[in-house]
């Protein structure tokens, strides 16, 4: 009887491994497919119902690695989060990493940490200004809409230049802790 215990116990951690190992395969598989469709990204793929689309016709031969999804998933994201969506394969294969090395479990806390780095850094690009990308590419600039509407908009009227680049910095650092699960002064 407490054979069959144990037994039945090691079969649910193995099929819980399992999972969490196709679970961290699955993410860096989509991180770099993500990463490939930004690297790769020429507005032209756009299909030409997409109002990002800079002209009415496709591409003939898609550029894009990953094709017209990429193309769309790519245009889209760096419309709405400008350099900052570089971020997210990034943080999508240090999940996946961990999640097949460490068996770590994936909270909510975590995903907030994401959020928090990728939006303070699109506020970040739009408020220094290192990236003025207006053009197709990105045409509401280094920091996309997001980064416009946060950091541009309302953080700079609210606290200006300094004030927004301190607390924007903070919101990052704090991000990072939440995605790391690592105490600053444990580093």
């Amino acid at each position: 009887m407490n054979r069959s215990r144990l037994q039945r116990s090691r079969s649910t951690e193995d099929s819980v491994s399992t999972w969490d190992d196709v679970v961290g395969i699955l993410m860096v598989g989509v991180a770099i497919l993500f990463f490939l469709a930004l690297f790769s990204y020429d507005p032209r793929d756009l299909p030409s119902w997409s109002h990002l689309s800079p002209s009415d016709q496709a591409n003939a031969v898609t550029q894009n690695f990953v094709g017209r999804v990429g193309a769309l998933a790519a245009g889209y994201s760096l419309f709405l989060l400008g350099a900052a969506t570089y971020l997210i394969p990034f943080c999508l294969t240090w999940f996946g990493v961990c999640k097949v090395h460490s068996k770590l479990r994936i909270t909510t806390r975590s995903w907030l940490g994401v959020v928090l780095i990728v939006l303070s850094a699109a506020a970040l690009l739009e408020i220094q200004g290192w990236l003025r990308w207006r053009d197709e590419i990105t045409p509401l600039g280094g920091g996309g809409g997001v980064g416009y509407f946060v950091g541009g908009v309302i953080l700079n009227n609210l606290l200006g230049r300094v004030g927004s680049v301190f607390v924007l910095g903070l919101c990052y650092c704090v991000g990072l802790v939440f995605v790391t699960g690592l105490h600053p002064l444990d580093v």
